[in-house]
């Protein structure tokens, strides 16, 4: 079962940025599979850690275009990226220390962050890409 379809109301405009949330959405897709496939913690650790990193690198992106200065949800999406990155590394933490880790909440955090996310303040990153001619 796929946890995340794309939808072309995610996009923000700039192929780099769609290119990257797209491939989020295929590793969060290939968490839910190996939620199934109930693979072993220690190839589930390999990919949450994959997520993670691809996840800074993303938002690292993201932030990069935004000038702090004039774009009024800057400081909303770094909040938002952080609590992302955060939640991820915790579960993963969990993981690891062989603590109580239910694998669905994770897969349901992550799913719903996303698309909230993508079709909510991401979008606001249109507008300001376009004004500063960058889209």
């Amino acid at each position: 079962m796929t946890a995340l379809e794309w939808d072309p109301g995610m996009a923000v405009g700039l192929d780099l940025v769609d290119d990257q949330h797209k491939g989020l959405f295929a590793m969060i897709n290939d968490l839910s599979a190996a939620d199934v496939a109930s693979l072993p913690r220690s190839e589930i650790s390999r990919m949450i850690r994959r997520f993670y990193d691809y996840t800074v690198e993303h938002f690292r992106t993201e932030e990069s275009l935004m000038d702090h200065a004039t774009y009024p949800y800057y400081f909303a999406q770094v909040t938002e990226h952080l609590s992302c990155s955060a939640q991820a590394l915790e579960f993963h933490r969990k993981l690891l220390a062989g603590d109580s880790f239910d694998f669905s909440v994770f897969l349901e955090f992550i799913v719903h962050w996303f698309k909230e996310h993508t079709l909510g303040i991401d979008q606001t990153l249109t507008c300001h890409l376009r004004e500063r001619g960058l889209i």
